[in-house]
């Protein structure tokens, strides 16, 4: 990474995570200066990416919150014992 790509993550990095994640996810469009930094830009992409692989039921809309966590299922009977399963 150059200087400014190094810099670019650091004000990625120092970012709240619960506003982080709702921008990285599409719930909240995030702040101009957050849009146009090429660190997050590319971060949120590989996170679109992925989203997209993930059958739509499993998703908020675009803009909406997300009701369950990904993995609120984990240690109820017959749900998953680790990760995203």
């Amino acid at each position: 990474m150059d200087e400014h790509r190094i810099k670019a993550l650091v004000d990625v990095l120092d970012l709240e995570n619960p506003d982080l994640w709702k921008w990285l996810t599409g719930q909240e469009q995030p702040p101009d200066a957050v849009n146009n930094n090429p660190v997050f830009a590319a971060v949120r992409s590989k996170v679109t990416e992925n989203l997209n692989h993930a059958a739509p039921a499993t998703r908020a809309k675009p803009g909406q919150p997300w009701v369950r966590g990904w993995d609120d299922k984990r240690g109820q009977e017959g749900g998953p014992k680790f990760g995203n399963q």
